[in-house]
């Protein structure tokens, strides 16, 4: 069983890799002046982030433990020193369910400027650390 948890978290890990390479192109992208481009950077974002705490936690399942929730996985890989900036990290949390559940001009302005400045070195500093525990 332990061998099949670790090839899970390392296969969502490919799925995460791929949509990371995906935010990297959307960053490229002039978000701020094309509000088509910026609906993509931010459902990009909903995606990697989903990946990203998914992943974690089936690295920590694999490690063995049994963790229900984003905000939970959060903390036990920052205790578990997967990520290093948990505070950055439930900020990306509460940003992603305020996208999922309404659109607002002004929130998905934000969100754009917070994806660049803030959360994509979140998912970068991620992707090193889950490439080098490969």
């Amino acid at each position: 069983m332990s061998e099949l948890k670790n090839i899970r978290w390392k296969q969502r890990f490919e799925n995460f890799k791929r949509a990371h390479m995906q935010l990297e192109i959307a960053l490229k992208e002039d978000t701020e002046h094309n509000p088509l481009f910026r609906a993509a950077l931010i459902q990009t974002f909903e995606f990697l982030f989903e990946l990203s705490w998914k992943t974690m936690n089936d690295k920590l399942e694999y490690e063995g433990f049994a963790l229900k929730n984003p905000r939970d996985v959060i903390l036990q890989a920052l205790q578990s020193e997967y990520i290093s900036d948990g505070k950055a990290w439930i900020g990306a949390l509460e940003m992603r369910n305020a996208l999922s559940h309404m659109y607002d001009e002004q929130i998905s302005i934000k969100a754009e400027k917070m994806i660049r400045v803030e959360y994509s070195p979140l998912f970068k500093n991620l992707y090193e650390y889950l490439e080098n525990s490969i």
